[in-house]
């Protein structure tokens, strides 16, 4: 107590898909910011965690080896000569759309940490804050964010409330949700197509490929092909169900919310087919 799933259906709802976009999409550029700005020192952070024994030109060559299969992973990811630029853009837009949300409240839903802060504590304090370049950056940019993310690593302090009272949205929040549906939804509904046509000769208990093909992804006016994950339809599933099991009046306040952020498609989208997580891997229902 307090829990971290807001009790508001609305800031349930707006929790989940917060921890949609940071999972699944904010990792793009907390990647792009370790590869491309942080290698070195990257790899000196694997050889120490594997082999603090070891000298630090040893450790550097063992986090290199360690290291090549997660710097592997940004193609996956759409992390490329095309899309660099507007993932930086739009990286720096959002640090400066949070910084403004932060001027007006000290955690993302109000006076306390949620579930939405956990998630994005995650990629902005694992790599975007603690990597030297990247928070050399996030400091320089948005000392705001800088700050959360410190009071997050003391425990969720500073804020000293609760949760925005009337399960309301922070005005300064609908920016960041825009983003969300304007860059990552679209690569989810074209995931959702491929999944369709998997899913259509799968059995119940099938184990989801983590990657269903190919799709494009769009930043900043940025194109380049992804990997089609599969596990954001699993983030998703969980926001929708929220959504579904509002009354009425809650849904109609949900409804106009994606209507002003640009989540239309969200209202009467549904999966396919059901996904469940068993033996942390999402499977089908």
């Amino acid at each position: 107590s307090p829990p971290a799933i807001p009790d508001g259906p609305v800031q349930a709802f707006v929790a989940q898909l917060l921890q949609l976009y940071a999972d699944e999409w904010l990792v793009i550029p907390a990647m792009h910011y370790r590869w491309t700005y942080n290698e070195d020192w990257a790899y000196g952070e694997f050889g120490a965690l594997s082999a603090p024994q070891l000298s630090p030109e040893e450790q550097y060559e063992l986090g290199k080896r360690n290291g090549a299969r997660f710097k592997g992973a940004l193609p996956v990811l759409g992390v490329s000569e095309a899309t660099i630029p507007g993932i930086e853009k739009s990286y720096e837009a959002f640090l400066a759309d949070l910084s403004r949300h932060f001027e007006a409240h000290p955690f993302l839903l109000g006076g306390r940490p949620s579930l939405a802060d956990f998630a994005f504590y995650g990629p902005l304090y694992a790599h975007l804050y603690r990597d030297p370049e990247s928070g050399k950056l996030m400091k320089r940019l948005a000392p705001k964010v800088a700050d959360w993310v410190e009071r997050m690593q003391a425990g969720g302090t500073g804020g000293g409330g609760d949760l925005l009272a009337d399960d309301v949205i922070p005005e300064t929040l609908k920016p960041i949700l825009s983003r969300l549906m304007r860059e990552a939804l679209p690569a989810v509904f074209q995931t959702e197509k491929l999944f369709a046509g998997w899913a259509a000769g799968a059995e119940p208990g099938a184990r989801v490929p983590r990657g269903l093909g190919e799709i494009t992804i769009e930043i900043e006016g940025h194109k380049g092909p992804a990997v089609a994950r599969s596990f954001p339809l699993w983030r998703l599933q969980a926001a929708l169900d929220v959504l579904g099991g509002m009354d009425a009046g809650a849904k109609a306040r949900a409804h106009a919310l994606l209507d002003e952020t640009g989540g239309e498609a969200l209202k009467a989208f549904r999966l396919p087919a059901r996904l469940k997580r068993e033996n942390c891997q999402v499977v089908l229902a």
